[in-house]
């Protein structure tokens, strides 16, 4: 119940917001305002189906959950196989088990700010109720998260996550064959779910996105707004020294950062017995000399000892 140190290293200037603010009232073309066009109505049909908390789309078929430190937790992702006509496990659970966000400003006032999102906060704790239409495409399905409080009591998260169909306009398979007089393309169509969780200053937009191919694609979007000290310069001419970071504004410095992402992927591809496979290529030596060509690529293949 004492000062133990008191530290007054400088006097810096106030940090000066003109032309900073982020609401969409304050703020100009090209940024802003924000479109105001007639929205569509979200369509009858979502492109899949939701059972409890179980989402079948295409051939893939998902339990999802919401997890008290990591959010959404994806489990028994399945596909179908048409030769076997069941469905084949492809990854048994899925999550971001750590998200760290290190700052590189080694002075006494930032050195001990490398934050643990997950383990010191929990993304739970900070999902944010999705926006339709702007947080989620029409036709989106919303999905109440729940945890238990420190209490014990539950603790209900409205429309914590969404669940829709995608049409990225891209081609996912084609061929023609001119002589037979044969085209056929398919479309790059897939299922997402979405979580965002505002931890402090940065919102992380969290997808998980299956697609028919058998690909599972996670993906991370990442807004809000910087974290930021005070400096006394106002123009990048003014700094002579190291500042850990970027100007961005008047006596002001972004702080340099990195967001590393971890993932738990627990793949059991039609069970346990299989492998994790590292593929990448290596330079050959062509061995016959009359061949006049010295040199090709082949694939090296290795597999992980352990998980």
């Amino acid at each position: 119940m004492k000062i133990s140190k008191y530290v007054d290293r400088a006097v810096i200037p106030s940090l000066k917001a003109e032309g900073t603010g982020y609401r969409t009232s304050t703020i100009t073309p090209p940024f802003g305002p924000r479109f105001n066009a007639a929205l569509p109505k979200p369509p009858g049909q979502t492109g899949f189906k939701l059972d409890g908390n179980v989402v079948s789309w295409a051939n893939w078929k998902f339990h999802l959950a919401f997890d008290a430190r990591v959010g959404p937790v994806i489990s028994l992702a399945s596909i179908y196989d048409a030769e076997k006509k069941t469905y084949c496990q492809v990854m048994y659970r899925s999550y971001i088990s750590k998200l760290f966000v290190p700052y590189q400003d080694p002075t006494e006032e930032w050195y001990r700010t490398t934050i643990f999102d997950c383990g010191e906060y929990g993304l739970r704790n900070f999902a944010v109720p999705l926006e339709p239409l702007n947080d989620c495409p029409s036709g989106a399905v919303f999905v109440d998260g729940y945890y238990a409080a420190l209490d014990g009591k539950p603790v209900q998260v409205p429309d914590a996550m969404c669940i829709f169909g995608r049409h990225s306009g891209d081609v996912m398979w084609r061929h023609s064959n001119v002589k037979r007089e044969i085209r056929e393309t398919r479309p790059d169509i897939s299922v997402v779910v979405r979580m965002v969780a505002t931890v402090g200053n940065y919102d992380y937009i969290l997808d998980w996105e299956f697609k028919p191919s058998g690909s599972i694609k996670f993906l991370i979007g990442l807004t809000g707004v910087l974290q930021v000290k005070a400096v006394p310069y106002s123009n990048t001419d003014q700094i002579k020294e190291e500042v850990y970071g970027t100007l961005v504004a008047g006596n002001t410095i972004g702080v340099s950062h990195d967001h590393f992402l971890t993932y738990h992927l627990d793949l059991d591809i039609d069970g346990d017995a299989n492998s994790f496979v590292k593929t990448r290529l290596i330079m050959e030596r062509v061995k016959d000399k009359n061949i006049p060509r010295k040199s090709y690529w082949n694939v090296d293949h290795k597999i992980a000892k352990t998980e």
